[in-house]
Protein backbone atom coordinates (compact mmCIF):
# COMPACT_ATOMS: atom_id res chain seq x y z
CA UNK A 1 0.00 0.00 0.00
CA UNK A 2 2.15 3.18 -1.18
CA UNK A 3 1.57 6.67 0.08
CA UNK A 4 0.45 9.27 -2.87
CA UNK A 5 1.28 12.48 -2.09
CA UNK A 6 -0.71 15.68 -4.15
CA UNK A 7 -1.17 19.46 -4.26
CA UNK A 8 -4.78 19.53 -4.70
CA UNK A 9 -6.76 21.69 -6.31
CA UNK A 10 -9.58 24.64 -4.79
CA UNK A 11 -12.31 21.82 -5.67
CA UNK A 12 -11.33 19.60 -3.39
CA UNK A 13 -11.36 22.34 -0.21
CA UNK A 14 -14.12 19.72 1.74
CA UNK A 15 -11.73 16.79 1.19
CA UNK A 16 -9.67 18.54 2.85
CA UNK A 17 -11.70 19.40 5.23
CA UNK A 18 -12.65 16.29 6.28
CA UNK A 19 -8.97 15.03 6.28
CA UNK A 20 -8.52 18.33 8.77
CA UNK A 21 -11.37 16.96 10.90
CA UNK A 22 -10.13 13.47 11.39
CA UNK A 23 -6.60 14.44 12.50
CA UNK A 24 -7.65 17.18 15.15
CA UNK A 25 -11.49 17.42 15.74
CA UNK A 26 -13.53 15.60 18.57
CA UNK A 27 -15.87 14.04 16.13
CA UNK A 28 -18.20 14.71 13.40
CA UNK A 29 -20.46 17.10 15.03
CA UNK A 30 -17.45 19.41 13.84
CA UNK A 31 -17.53 18.69 9.68
CA UNK A 32 -19.54 21.76 8.75
CA UNK A 33 -17.08 24.11 11.25
CA UNK A 34 -14.29 22.89 9.88
CA UNK A 35 -15.97 23.36 5.85
CA UNK A 36 -16.65 26.83 6.68
CA UNK A 37 -13.28 27.51 8.04
CA UNK A 38 -11.66 26.35 5.01
CA UNK A 39 -14.08 27.85 2.23
CA UNK A 40 -14.18 31.32 4.51
CA UNK A 41 -10.21 31.23 4.59
CA UNK A 42 -8.87 33.61 1.95
CA UNK A 43 -5.20 33.03 2.59
CA UNK A 44 -5.29 29.59 0.66
CA UNK A 45 -4.70 29.61 -3.44
CA UNK A 46 -4.84 27.08 -5.94
CA UNK A 47 -1.88 24.25 -4.99
CA UNK A 48 -1.71 25.01 -1.57
CA UNK A 49 -3.36 21.81 -0.17
CA UNK A 50 -1.31 18.87 0.15
CA UNK A 51 -3.11 15.23 0.62
CA UNK A 52 -1.65 12.04 2.00
CA UNK A 53 -3.67 9.37 0.00
CA UNK A 54 -3.55 5.95 0.55
CA UNK A 55 -5.69 3.00 -1.54
CA UNK A 56 -7.58 6.67 -2.23
CA UNK A 57 -8.58 7.54 1.33
CA UNK A 58 -6.41 10.66 2.39
CA UNK A 59 -4.85 10.37 5.79
CA UNK A 60 -2.57 13.49 6.33
CA UNK A 61 -2.49 16.83 5.19
CA UNK A 62 -0.59 19.94 5.00
CA UNK A 63 -0.90 23.66 4.07
CA UNK A 64 1.71 25.96 2.48
CA UNK A 65 0.77 29.41 2.51
CA UNK A 66 2.71 31.98 0.82
CA UNK A 67 3.61 34.97 3.19
CA UNK A 68 5.41 37.54 4.03
CA UNK A 69 7.93 38.11 6.89
CA UNK A 70 10.04 41.20 8.21
CA UNK A 71 13.23 40.56 9.28
CA UNK A 72 15.51 43.68 10.48
CA UNK A 73 13.31 45.67 8.10
CA UNK A 74 13.55 43.44 5.02
CA UNK A 75 10.68 41.57 3.49
CA UNK A 76 11.12 37.98 2.60
CA UNK A 77 9.47 35.70 1.02
CA UNK A 78 8.09 33.55 3.38
CA UNK A 79 6.25 29.72 3.68
CA UNK A 80 3.23 29.56 6.30
CA UNK A 81 3.24 25.68 7.26
CA UNK A 82 -0.23 25.13 8.69
CA UNK A 83 -2.92 21.92 9.52
CA UNK A 84 -0.27 19.52 9.36
CA UNK A 85 -1.40 16.34 10.27
CA UNK A 86 -2.70 12.36 10.23
CA UNK A 87 -5.62 11.09 10.42
CA UNK A 88 -5.79 8.68 14.03
CA UNK A 89 -6.06 5.99 11.89
CA UNK A 90 -2.99 6.53 10.16
CA UNK A 91 0.05 7.56 12.99
CA UNK A 92 3.12 5.32 12.74
CA UNK A 93 4.07 2.56 15.25
CA UNK A 94 7.85 3.09 14.05
CA UNK A 95 10.44 5.11 11.61
CA UNK A 96 9.40 7.80 9.69
CA UNK A 97 5.13 8.11 9.18
CA UNK A 98 2.92 10.21 7.02
CA UNK A 99 3.23 13.46 8.68
CA UNK A 100 7.39 12.97 8.13
CA UNK A 101 6.88 12.64 4.73
CA UNK A 102 4.11 15.51 4.14
CA UNK A 103 7.12 17.91 5.82
CA UNK A 104 9.57 16.67 3.43
CA UNK A 105 6.94 17.22 0.58
CA UNK A 106 6.23 20.66 2.15
CA UNK A 107 9.71 22.34 2.59
CA UNK A 108 10.14 21.42 -1.19
CA UNK A 109 7.41 22.99 -1.71
CA UNK A 110 8.98 26.39 -0.51
CA UNK A 111 12.55 25.67 -2.22
CA UNK A 112 10.11 25.45 -5.67
CA UNK A 113 8.68 28.39 -4.96
CA UNK A 114 11.85 30.20 -3.91
CA UNK A 115 10.79 31.23 -0.29
CA UNK A 116 13.90 32.42 1.86
CA UNK A 117 12.04 30.98 5.23
CA UNK A 118 9.74 29.07 6.27
CA UNK A 119 7.68 29.75 9.29
CA UNK A 120 5.08 27.83 11.61
CA UNK A 121 3.40 27.55 14.83
CA UNK A 122 4.45 24.22 16.23
CA UNK A 123 1.82 21.60 18.29
CA UNK A 124 5.28 20.10 19.23
CA UNK A 125 8.68 21.69 18.31
CA UNK A 126 10.67 18.82 18.54
CA UNK A 127 9.03 17.24 15.86
CA UNK A 128 9.35 20.16 13.59
CA UNK A 129 13.28 20.41 14.95
CA UNK A 130 13.72 17.44 12.58
CA UNK A 131 13.08 19.06 9.34
CA UNK A 132 15.06 21.94 10.88
CA UNK A 133 13.19 24.28 12.30
CA UNK A 134 14.10 26.41 15.16
CA UNK A 135 12.23 28.29 17.76
CA UNK A 136 12.30 31.60 17.35
CA UNK A 137 9.68 33.38 19.28
CA UNK A 138 9.08 33.77 22.65
CA UNK A 139 6.10 35.10 24.52
CA UNK A 140 5.04 36.96 27.81
CA UNK A 141 1.47 36.40 29.15
CA UNK A 142 0.66 39.17 31.60
CA UNK A 143 -1.99 38.56 33.86
CA UNK A 144 -2.42 42.28 35.24
CA UNK A 145 -5.17 43.46 38.11
CA UNK A 146 -6.73 46.13 36.33
CA UNK A 147 -5.96 48.66 39.57
CA UNK A 148 -2.57 48.29 38.17
CA UNK A 149 -3.37 49.60 34.77
CA UNK A 150 -2.58 53.20 34.13
CA UNK A 151 -5.47 55.94 34.13
CA UNK A 152 -6.18 58.59 32.53
CA UNK A 153 -9.23 59.30 29.63
CA UNK A 154 -9.05 56.91 26.87
CA UNK A 155 -10.97 59.08 24.31
CA UNK A 156 -9.65 58.00 20.97
CA UNK A 157 -10.83 53.99 21.58
CA UNK A 158 -14.13 53.54 20.29
CA UNK A 159 -15.87 49.76 18.81
CA UNK A 160 -14.78 49.36 15.43
CA UNK A 161 -16.45 50.14 12.38
CA UNK A 162 -15.70 48.95 8.27
CA UNK A 163 -14.82 52.71 7.98
CA UNK A 164 -12.09 51.98 9.84
CA UNK A 165 -10.65 48.89 7.78
CA UNK A 166 -8.18 50.60 5.62
CA UNK A 167 -6.82 52.42 8.55
CA UNK A 168 -6.46 49.38 10.48
CA UNK A 169 -4.09 47.62 8.01
CA UNK A 170 -2.03 50.20 7.42
CA UNK A 171 -1.49 50.31 11.38
CA UNK A 172 -0.90 46.72 11.32
CA UNK A 173 1.47 47.01 8.09
CA UNK A 174 3.53 49.78 9.88
CA UNK A 175 3.38 47.12 13.48
CA UNK A 176 4.52 44.04 10.80
CA UNK A 177 7.66 46.57 9.36
CA UNK A 178 8.69 48.40 12.96
CA UNK A 179 9.21 44.22 14.24
CA UNK A 180 11.72 41.27 14.03
CA UNK A 181 9.96 38.14 11.97
CA UNK A 182 6.70 39.33 11.96
CA UNK A 183 4.49 37.95 9.23
CA UNK A 184 2.06 40.27 6.62
CA UNK A 185 -1.32 39.97 7.53
CA UNK A 186 -2.66 38.81 4.18
CA UNK A 187 -6.22 40.79 3.00
CA UNK A 188 -8.37 37.38 3.36
CA UNK A 189 -7.41 37.05 7.26
CA UNK A 190 -9.71 39.83 7.99
CA UNK A 191 -12.95 38.64 7.24
CA UNK A 192 -11.69 35.20 8.34
CA UNK A 193 -11.07 36.23 11.56
CA UNK A 194 -14.35 38.03 11.97
CA UNK A 195 -16.85 35.22 10.74
CA UNK A 196 -15.18 33.01 13.62
CA UNK A 197 -15.07 35.86 16.54
CA UNK A 198 -18.51 35.94 17.59
CA UNK A 199 -17.47 35.89 21.57
CA UNK A 200 -15.01 38.66 20.88
CA UNK A 201 -15.52 43.12 20.42
CA UNK A 202 -13.03 44.86 18.15
CA UNK A 203 -11.93 48.48 19.75
CA UNK A 204 -9.95 50.55 17.71
CA UNK A 205 -7.94 53.68 18.87
CA UNK A 206 -8.29 56.45 15.95
CA UNK A 207 -8.42 60.07 17.21
CA UNK A 208 -9.53 61.56 13.92
CA UNK A 209 -12.59 59.24 12.39
CA UNK A 210 -10.37 60.39 8.90
CA UNK A 211 -6.72 59.96 10.77
CA UNK A 212 -4.57 57.16 10.95
CA UNK A 213 -5.69 53.97 13.55
CA UNK A 214 -2.96 53.57 15.99
CA UNK A 215 -4.24 50.79 17.66
CA UNK A 216 -6.73 47.96 17.46
CA UNK A 217 -7.55 45.01 19.77
CA UNK A 218 -9.89 42.26 19.97
CA UNK A 219 -11.44 41.45 23.37
CA UNK A 220 -13.49 38.82 25.38
CA UNK A 221 -14.83 37.40 28.11
CA UNK A 222 -12.71 34.89 30.40
CA UNK A 223 -13.58 33.23 33.06
CA UNK A 224 -10.64 32.08 35.92
CA UNK A 225 -10.68 31.53 39.38
CA UNK A 226 -14.35 32.59 39.77
CA UNK A 227 -13.53 36.16 38.64
CA UNK A 228 -14.21 37.66 35.19
CA UNK A 229 -10.99 38.49 32.82
CA UNK A 230 -11.09 41.13 30.29
CA UNK A 231 -8.91 38.44 27.41
CA UNK A 232 -6.85 40.70 24.40
CA UNK A 233 -7.21 37.81 21.82
CA UNK A 234 -5.47 39.85 19.52
CA UNK A 235 -3.63 43.45 19.45
CA UNK A 236 -2.24 45.65 17.10
CA UNK A 237 -0.15 49.19 17.92
CA UNK A 238 2.31 51.00 16.08
CA UNK A 239 4.35 52.79 18.76
CA UNK A 240 4.26 52.74 22.59
CA UNK A 241 2.04 55.91 23.15
CA UNK A 242 -0.83 53.73 21.48
CA UNK A 243 0.11 50.55 23.78
CA UNK A 244 -0.25 53.10 26.60
CA UNK A 245 -3.20 54.25 25.59
CA UNK A 246 -4.59 50.56 24.71
CA UNK A 247 -3.49 50.02 28.66
CA UNK A 248 -5.41 52.92 30.00
CA UNK A 249 -8.67 51.45 28.01
CA UNK A 250 -8.09 48.47 29.78
CA UNK A 251 -7.51 50.36 33.38
CA UNK A 252 -11.14 51.72 32.55
CA UNK A 253 -12.89 48.68 32.19
CA UNK A 254 -12.16 48.01 36.25
CA UNK A 255 -16.17 47.88 37.30
CA UNK A 256 -16.23 45.21 35.20
CA UNK A 257 -13.70 43.08 35.40
CA UNK A 258 -10.91 41.87 37.36
CA UNK A 259 -7.72 41.45 35.86
CA UNK A 260 -6.40 41.98 31.73
CA UNK A 261 -4.42 39.36 30.04
CA UNK A 262 -2.23 40.87 27.50
CA UNK A 263 0.52 39.05 25.42
CA UNK A 264 3.66 40.88 24.47
CA UNK A 265 6.96 40.61 23.36
CA UNK A 266 9.74 39.19 25.40
CA UNK A 267 11.56 42.75 25.30
CA UNK A 268 8.58 45.00 26.65
CA UNK A 269 9.02 45.10 30.89
CA UNK A 270 5.01 46.04 31.43
CA UNK A 271 5.65 45.73 35.07
CA UNK A 272 7.18 49.21 34.21
CA UNK A 273 3.60 50.62 33.46
CA UNK A 274 1.76 49.39 36.19
CA UNK A 275 1.72 51.40 39.27
CA UNK A 276 3.26 48.16 40.97
CA UNK A 277 6.22 47.52 39.25
CA UNK A 278 6.98 44.03 41.00
CA UNK A 279 6.53 40.13 39.57
CA UNK A 280 6.51 39.14 43.07
CA UNK A 281 9.16 35.99 43.95
CA UNK A 282 7.44 35.17 47.44
CA UNK A 283 3.34 35.03 48.39
CA UNK A 284 2.14 38.89 48.71
CA UNK A 285 -0.80 39.77 49.80
CA UNK A 286 -1.07 43.02 47.65
CA UNK A 287 -2.00 43.26 43.77
CA UNK A 288 0.63 41.89 41.26
CA UNK A 289 0.91 40.85 37.51
CA UNK A 290 1.81 37.66 36.90
CA UNK A 291 3.54 36.50 33.75
CA UNK A 292 3.51 33.04 31.81
CA UNK A 293 6.50 33.02 29.40
CA UNK A 294 6.05 30.53 25.91
CA UNK A 295 7.36 29.76 22.91
CA UNK A 296 5.66 30.08 19.34
CA UNK A 297 6.61 30.37 16.18
CA UNK A 298 9.64 28.15 14.61
CA UNK A 299 11.48 28.96 11.71
CA UNK A 300 13.85 27.37 8.82
CA UNK A 301 16.33 29.23 6.38
CA UNK A 302 16.14 27.89 3.22
CA UNK A 303 17.99 30.48 1.27
CA UNK A 304 21.15 31.21 3.20
CA UNK A 305 22.63 34.06 0.79
CA UNK A 306 18.92 35.35 0.39
CA UNK A 307 18.21 35.99 3.64
CA UNK A 308 21.21 38.54 4.21
CA UNK A 309 20.67 40.49 1.07
CA UNK A 310 18.37 43.49 2.64
CA UNK A 311 18.93 43.05 6.17
CA UNK A 312 19.01 46.39 8.13
CA UNK A 313 21.60 46.05 10.65
CA UNK A 314 22.80 48.66 13.26
CA UNK A 315 25.65 51.24 11.23
CA UNK A 316 28.46 49.98 13.55
CA UNK A 317 28.03 46.09 12.10
CA UNK A 318 31.55 45.76 11.60
CA UNK A 319 33.16 42.16 10.25
CA UNK A 320 32.80 38.68 8.75
CA UNK A 321 32.42 34.94 9.79
CA UNK A 322 31.95 31.83 7.89
CA UNK A 323 29.03 29.67 8.87
CA UNK A 324 28.99 25.91 8.48
CA UNK A 325 25.38 25.00 8.82
CA UNK A 326 24.27 21.64 9.07
CA UNK A 327 21.40 20.71 7.08
CA UNK A 328 18.97 18.07 8.31
CA UNK A 329 19.09 16.75 4.84
CA UNK A 330 22.92 16.02 5.64
CA UNK A 331 24.89 18.38 3.21
CA UNK A 332 26.40 21.27 5.05
CA UNK A 333 26.22 24.44 3.77
CA UNK A 334 28.58 26.71 3.99
CA UNK A 335 28.52 30.57 3.41
CA UNK A 336 30.83 33.85 4.15
CA UNK A 337 28.72 36.81 6.02
CA UNK A 338 30.28 40.06 5.57
CA UNK A 339 29.08 43.06 7.18
CA UNK A 340 29.96 46.89 7.01
CA UNK A 341 27.85 49.92 7.34
CA UNK A 342 24.97 48.53 8.20
CA UNK A 343 24.32 45.58 5.77
CA UNK A 344 25.40 42.11 4.96
CA UNK A 345 26.39 39.79 2.40
CA UNK A 346 26.38 36.66 2.62
CA UNK A 347 28.07 34.22 -0.45
CA UNK A 348 28.90 30.05 -0.78
CA UNK A 349 32.80 29.55 1.02
CA UNK A 350 34.81 26.74 0.83
CA UNK A 351 36.83 27.94 3.73
CA UNK A 352 37.05 26.32 6.97
CA UNK A 353 34.06 27.42 9.16
CA UNK A 354 34.83 30.23 12.35
CA UNK A 355 31.28 28.64 13.22
CA UNK A 356 29.20 25.00 12.97
CA UNK A 357 25.81 24.59 14.12
CA UNK A 358 22.64 22.92 13.20
CA UNK A 359 20.27 24.66 10.66
CA UNK A 360 18.46 24.32 14.29
CA UNK A 361 20.23 26.93 16.06
CA UNK A 362 21.29 28.48 12.48
CA UNK A 363 17.26 29.94 12.83
CA UNK A 364 17.72 31.12 15.83
CA UNK A 365 21.03 32.88 15.45
CA UNK A 366 19.79 34.12 12.19
CA UNK A 367 16.73 35.97 13.47
CA UNK A 368 18.34 37.16 16.44
CA UNK A 369 16.21 34.93 18.98
CA UNK A 370 19.56 34.32 20.79
CA UNK A 371 22.79 35.90 20.59
CA UNK A 372 25.58 33.81 18.80
CA UNK A 373 27.37 34.52 21.97
CA UNK A 374 24.56 32.90 24.22
CA UNK A 375 24.59 30.10 21.98
CA UNK A 376 28.05 29.12 22.29
CA UNK A 377 28.37 29.36 26.20
CA UNK A 378 24.99 26.70 26.05
CA UNK A 379 27.39 24.36 24.00
CA UNK A 380 25.09 24.53 21.20
CA UNK A 381 27.10 25.60 18.34
CA UNK A 382 30.73 24.96 17.86
CA UNK A 383 33.30 27.71 18.06
CA UNK A 384 36.88 27.97 16.41
CA UNK A 385 37.30 31.60 16.04
CA UNK A 386 36.11 33.23 19.01
CA UNK A 387 36.27 36.65 17.75
CA UNK A 388 33.42 36.31 15.27
CA UNK A 389 30.78 36.00 17.93
CA UNK A 390 30.36 39.51 18.16
CA UNK A 391 30.11 40.01 14.67
CA UNK A 392 26.99 37.65 14.80
CA UNK A 393 25.69 39.17 18.03
CA UNK A 394 24.76 42.33 15.34
CA UNK A 395 22.22 39.42 14.30
CA UNK A 396 20.43 39.86 18.10
CA UNK A 397 20.10 44.32 18.23
CA UNK A 398 17.11 45.35 17.46
CA UNK A 399 13.22 44.26 18.86
CA UNK A 400 12.74 40.09 19.92
CA UNK A 401 10.95 38.30 17.60
CA UNK A 402 7.19 38.38 17.78
CA UNK A 403 4.36 37.81 15.01
CA UNK A 404 1.33 39.18 15.41
CA UNK A 405 0.41 36.33 12.63
CA UNK A 406 -1.52 33.08 13.50
CA UNK A 407 -1.26 30.23 11.22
Amino acid sequence: MSLNLRWVEDAERDRVAETRLRCYAAGTKDLDRYRDMIHNDGRPTTGDFLLAERDGEAIGTTTSLSMTIWVRGAALPCQGVAWVGTVRTARRQAGAGVASKLMIETVKRAREREQVVSALMPFRASFYEHFGYGVVENRVEWNVPLTLLPSGCSESMRFFTEADQQALVECRQRQTEQGQCDIETLPGVWPYVRKFSENNFEIVDRPDPKGPVRGWMRVEDQAKDAKRNVYVDDMVYDSMDALREQLKFLGGLRDQYSAAIITLPTDIPLNLLLRETQVPHRIVEHATPATKLYSRMQVRVLDHVRFFEKLNLPARSRGGATVAIRETEGHVARLKIEMEGGRAVARSSDASPDIECRDIEWAMLACGAVPATTLAKLGLITVNRPGVLEVLDELSVGPAPFCGEYF
